[in-house]
Formats: structure tokens, C-alpha cells, sequence
């Protein structure tokens, strides 16, 4: 179940129907979100369009399996990837229903969209292919141009751009579990670049609006943050601290996101916790029968 918290962790509503949820992304004004969700044939997922009230609206459908939407930065389209044959391509189209794709990029590879950046020109993606993990590349929307940004033999993802373009944040396993990370953007150049690692036992990052405060979320469903500096040619990152407790989703991992303001979390949650009835236990409840 799709389900809206608060920064202090109490659920505000619940959006849409129970269902197999992809990653949501939350819009730009921070009222909506686009996530995919599998229907009823339990293999082919396509594009909704949740809203802070918790409606939701089918905007895809078709043969083709979809998922992973991003936002455009004037909220008008998502990215996002569809599986033609045995590939993840990647299309874009207004969030209008009824609106016609456009294809980005097209290659043997399978490519999940993780974030568009604010000015507009790049799309960052995970990619895998034959005999690799998961690595990150970047597309020039300018000449649709694809390149590495990190091509490893450890597995990057869930990649995000600061409000700002300098930065990217990402997840990696290169410590034997994932972390997040922090390292400059300066388009699709080559070259090794310095990186920070930010988290304690952690992934999937998220920015807030104006690039001060990192989140994410530990292996256990704590949602943690931070504060990010710039300075002296890098990033210094404060303590992380917990701001609410999720329940994990069983043998995975919670998807989320939060509002540009960093107030809002739009999480993943395991059904029989959003309808749960409190329990109240009882200790030393023998000396109860005594009174």
C-alpha cells in the first residue's frame, strides 16, 4: 500500500488501491506522483498518477511493461522505462491521459530512469547488461547521447540530481552493503571523481528542494537525514539522524519519496500494517486478578 507520512512519521493517507507498487516520484510542486503498478494479469505494470488526497489515475496501458517514471522539471512529462522484447527502452510523454510516447534511447540493455535534471538536459539511468551489474549513465537530452557516469563491478543505483545540477547521490555495494554517496556532475565527462560517503547502512537518496538536507532510508525502513554543505571544492554531510520508523517490506526493500519541502514521505508500506489494530499488552497481569 501506497501511504502519505509526515516528517514525524504519522500517516496522513493512504493512496490508491493495494496493489505491487513500483518506485513512486513524487511531482516538482510536490502534489502528485507518478509509480507504476502491476495489474491484474500479475506481470505487466503500468504509469498511475497519485495525489496528496490519495485518488489515483491509471495514465498508461498497452501491451508493454512499464515502470521507474521521473518527472520533467516543469512537471508536464515523465521518463520512464518500457520493455519492448527483452529490453528496457526509455520514453518520455506528458502526464496527460492519452498522450502518445516518444522513444529517448534504444539499445540491448536494460535501463531503469532514477531522476531528470532541474535544467532540463540529462536523464540519469541505471543500466544493466550482459555479464554486468548495475551501473550509472547519463543521457544527453540536447544530441541523445548516452555515457557511464559510474561503470563498476559493484552495483550503483537509484542515482539522484541536487536541485542545483552539481551534485549526484547515489547507492552503492562496493562495502559489501549498500551506502549512499555524493560526488560532482559536470555532465556526461569522463573521468574518476572524488565522491563522499554520507550514510550509515543505507540507500535510495533523495534531495530536499534546496539542496541542504539529504534522505534516505536504512535496509531496516528507518528514514534517516542529513544536512549537506558545500564548500572547499566538496560536500560535508551532518550526522545522520532517524526521522520515523516504516515497516520493512518482507525479503525487499521499501520504495519512497519525499516532497520537495522534505515534509511529506509518499513509502511503501506492507498492507497489514496501514489497516492494523492497535494491541495493547498487559504486564504483570497475574497480580491483576489479585485486586
Amino acid at each position: 500500500q501506497m501511504a502519505w507520512f509526515d516528517r514525524g512519521g504519522r500517516q496522513i493517507a493512504v493512496a490508491g488501491e493495494p496493489g505491487t507498487w513500483g518506485p513512486p516520484r513524487i511531482s516538482p510542486d510536490g502534489n502528485r506522483a507518478a509509480v507504476a503498478k502491476i495489474g491484474q494479469d500479475g506481470k505487466t505494470a503500468h504509469i498511475w498518477l497519485l495525489n496528496a488526497s490519495g485518488a489515483a489515475e491509471q495514465i498508461t496501458d498497452g501491451p508493454m511493461h512499464e515502470g521507474s517514471p521521473v518527472w520533467s522539471p516543469d512537471g508536464s512529462r515523465i521518463a520512464y522505462f518500457a520493455k519492448q522484447g527483452d529490453a528496457y527502452d526509455i520514453f518520455a510523454r506528458s502526464v496527460q491521459s492519452g498522450a502518445k510516447p516518444e522513444l529517448l534511447l534504444k539499445n540491448a540493455d536494460q535501463k531503469f530512469p532514477s531522476d531528470w535534471s532541474r535544467d532540463s538536459k540529462y536523464i540519469v539511468y541505471s543500466q544493466e547488461g550482459a555479464g554486468t551489474r548495475l551501473d550509472l549513465w547519463g543521457l544527453s537530452l540536447g544530441d541523445r547521447r548516452a555515457a557511464p557516469i559510474q561503470d563498476t563491478v559493484y552495483a550503483e543505483g537509484f542515482a539522484t540530481f541536487s536541485p542545483d545540477g552539481k551534485w549526484l547521490a547515489y547507492q552503492s555495494d562496493e562495502t559489501g552493503h549498500n551506502e549512499v554517496y555524493v560526488q560532482a556532475f559536470d555532465g556526461l565527462n569522463d573521468g574518476t571523481k572524488r565522491r563522499w560517503m554520507v550514510s550509515k547502512g543505507g540507500g535510495l537518496p533523495r534531495w530536499r528542494s534546496d539542496g541542504g538536507e539529504l534522505f534516505y532510508m536504512t535496509t531496516d525502513g528507518r528514514i534517516m537525514s542529513l544536512s549537506i554543505h558545500q564548500g572547499n571544492g566538496g560536500v560535508e554531510a551532518g550526522q545522520p539522524q532517524m526521522l520515523f520508523q516504516t515497516r520493512p517490506v518482507p525479503k525487499t526493500w521499501n520504495l519512497y519519496d519525499v516532497t520537495p519541502d522534505g515534509q511529506r514521505f509518499l513509502v511503501n508500506i506492507p498492507l497489514e500494517w496501514t489497516s492494523a489494530v492497535p494491541i495493547t499488552v498487559v504486564t504483570n497481569w497475574t497480580e491483576k486478578l489479585k485486586e
